[in-house]
């Protein structure tokens, strides 16, 4: 089976998103993901309102996803190790 990957990483809506439109068009599984990556956590510019942001963007989006039985899997680690 083949499919798609689609990385939320800063456009977190499902909403006019051309990549995931593209994956979709396919017809194959795609497989939605954002990655908490370590040089994130240690940006000055990333700091507790942004992750909260995140973390109600990415609920909001599951919630929205649950009615197709998905949701965006949520991985931490280095973003080139983890797509590999």
């Amino acid at each position: 089976m083949t499919g798609s990957v689609v990385w939320l990483k800063r456009d977190l809506r499902l909403d006019d998103h051309a990549p995931l439109a593209e994956a979709l068009a396919i017809g194959e599984p795609v497989l939605l993901v954002y990655i908490v990556e370590p040089i994130l956590l240690n940006n000055a510019h990333y700091r507790g309102r942004h992750w909260h942001f995140i973390a109600q963007s990415l609920d909001d989006i599951n919630r929205k996803l649950a009615r197709f039985g998905a949701e965006v899997v949520i991985l931490e680690g280095s973003a080139p190790e983890l797509l590999a």
